[in-house]
């Protein structure tokens, strides 16, 4: 089970705030997942920066996609199949090894 650390600091009058947090290690079907989409984007030749403007994304929210730090929903998948110009089904495929 993976849990996310908060470091907690206390302010000038007391009030107590997170000050960062250590994200999880990513899940392992995300890296995989994130692994194709960066595949997929290398050959196309889009820097990760296209990708997000063809699809209506930050280029931080791909490179997360891609690291595996980012549960995307269904819709978000759907957009960067789309401009990828393959299925989601190809995206979730997992190898047969």
């Amino acid at each position: 089970m993976q849990h996310e650390c908060t470091v907690y600091s206390v302010d000038e009058i007391g009030g107590v705030r997170p000050a960062w947090r250590v994200p999880p290690r990513p899940h392992a079907y995300l890296r995989k997942l994130g692994a194709r989409i960066r595949a997929h984007r290398q050959a196309l030749r889009w820097s990760q920066e296209r990708l997000a403007d063809e699809a209506g994304f930050h280029r931080t929210f791909v490179s997360a996609v891609e690291r595996g730090q980012m549960n995307i929903s269904v819709l978000a998948l759907l957009k960067i199949a789309r401009v990828l110009g393959t299925s989601p089904e190809a995206l979730l495929k997992e190898d047969s090894n």
